[in-house]
């Protein structure tokens, strides 16, 4: 992924930055649940330098554009846990019925304010899976 490339230029992301951790932070997500050949930002530069070499293109001609789109390669899955799944789609569902709800006029507020209470909770623990 060029932008942990990109960051790190730009000294947003240290060097010794685990991949997983630029990832989580660029995708917002735990980075316990990411999968990748982890290592450093600074290790993955030195292997895309050594791949550089092996095929023979000298280093000292490399822009770092070259190095920027070895990190584009770079393979990331993100494995989310059942209940944060279950979370974002309780979530999406009770979004959708309070729009329902407020279509109609004579509508209690007070369950307006209750859907709108659990809509909270549940962005709450997401959140909290989250941190």
């Amino acid at each position: 992924m060029r932008e942990i490339f990109q960051r790190m230029i730009d000294k947003e992301f240290p060097e010794d930055m685990l991949l997983s951790k630029a990832f989580s932070i660029i995708k917002k997500v735990n980075a316990s649940w990411i999968s990748c050949d982890d290592c450093t930002i600074k290790e993955q530069c030195h292997r895309i330098c050594d791949d550089l070499e092996f095929e023979g293109v000298s280093l000292s001609n490399v822009p770092l554009s070259a190095i920027g789109e070895r990190f584009e390669k770079l393979q990331f899955r993100i494995d989310y846990p059942t209940e944060y799944l279950k979370l974002l789609e309780s979530l999406e569902y009770v979004k959708a019925q309070k729009d329902k709800i407020n279509k109609f006029s004579n509508v209690d507020s007070r369950s307006i304010d209750i859907i709108s209470s659990h809509i909270k909770i549940i962005e709450k623990r997401i959140k909290e899976y989250n941190d």
